[in-house]
């Protein structure tokens, strides 16, 4: 089971024997509707009497099978990268969020306990944050570990898009209180803007910005102060455009 900051939960069955086919189906359920995927078959075919109703055939009984055109579309986007120069879809970390989650899981399923992420990051010393022996932390800590973490392993963020903007956020928000201090603000806009894809503000160009968007002054801004912020400085046209479709999606039904 994996719980997400905003208190919404993801449960995962896993089991390495399923006789029947290749079985991987996925569901969210909310308050005000349900979406699924379902095993794919070789045909559309069903058959319908008095001693069966259901698909002709059974489901693909290999991963190559059943995502055949995944892989091949992944392929042409990753030569597409290399031909233009642009950053592969899946990045580094990509795979370094998931690897998290699975030593996360593991420590979880032993110790029998909620294991939050930030614990796997000090544990296997990701980013240069390590817990020694003692319990207290022998390299890195705060916004630092976690810049260092990301920018060592991805291109910098897409400084236009809300759901980039957005992850960004949330790492940078260390005690999951929704908001970011102003020396976070700063290190946010630094990874954001590493390779020249914004401009690198200085300390009192970054005071002053949250203090345009601080609607309580106590130097604190939520996200949509960020994105406010964000959206003053030029860096956002089009960002409600090129947001994740799929979120867009899912967001009515998990209200």
């Amino acid at each position: 089971m994996v719980r997400f900051a905003n208190g919404k939960d993801a449960i995962i069955d896993v089991c390495r024997q399923a006789p029947y086919g290749y079985d991987q189906r996925a569901e969210v359920l909310g308050t005000k509707g349900m979406m699924m995927t379902d095993n794919m078959h070789p045909s559309t075919a069903r058959i319908l009497s008095d001693k069966f109703c259901g698909h002709a055939d059974m489901p693909y009984d290999f991963f190559m099978s059943r995502y055949k055109e995944a892989y091949k579309q992944e392929t042409l986007a990753f030569v597409q990268a290399l031909r233009r120069d642009e950053p592969a879809p899946c990045s580094g970390r990509d795979g370094l969020v998931a690897l998290i989650m699975a030593i996360g899981a593991g420590i979880s399923a032993e110790e029998g306990r909620w294991v939050r992420f930030e614990e796997v990051l000090q544990r296997e010393g990701i980013g240069g944050m390590r817990v020694s022996e003692e319990g207290g932390e022998t390299a890195g800590g705060g916004a630092g570990w976690i810049s260092t973490m990301l920018g060592s392993v991805t291109p910098s963020a897409n400084p236009r898009k809300e759901d980039d903007l957005r992850e960004i956020f949330l790492l940078f928000d260390t005690d999951d209180d929704d908001l970011l201090t102003e020396k976070e603000v700063g290190e946010a806009t630094k990874l954001l803007c590493k390779d020249g894809a914004c401009p690198i503000y200085t300390a009192e160009e970054v005071h002053s910005m949250v203090r345009g968007v601080d609607s309580d002054r106590d130097g604190r801004i939520t996200f949509d102060e960020f994105l406010a912020l964000w959206r003053r400085a030029g860096n956002i046209e089009g960002a409600a455009e090129e947001a994740n479709p799929f979120a867009k999606l899912l967001a009515p039904l998990l209200k």
